[in-house]
């Protein structure tokens, strides 16, 4: 978020209410996480197959991560 001028202002009111940014980056992280798992695992409409696959391509090398261990396996998931 740091060098998006457009999170400047944000980013600046939250650190004045002592919000400190590894609270406001994991919180962006958890919040895009469980909004790309929603639509991983949405039925209607479903993700379709070559952006499952895409997904999976750019999702995997972060599997280690505790954090986003979760993308790669539910794409995973759906391909099955």
């Amino acid at each position: 978020l740091g060098k998006y001028t457009s999170c400047e202002p944000m980013l600046g009111l939250l650190d004045h209410h002592g919000v400190s940014r590894a609270e406001t980056y994991r919180s962006v992280l958890e919040s895009a996480s469980a909004s790309l798992l929603d639509r991983i695992q949405s039925k209607s409409p479903p993700m379709p197959h070559n952006k499952l696959l895409h997904l999976l391509e750019v999702s995997f090398q972060y599997i280690k991560l505790p954090e986003l261990r979760a993308i790669p396996l539910a794409v995973l998931g759906e391909l099955n």
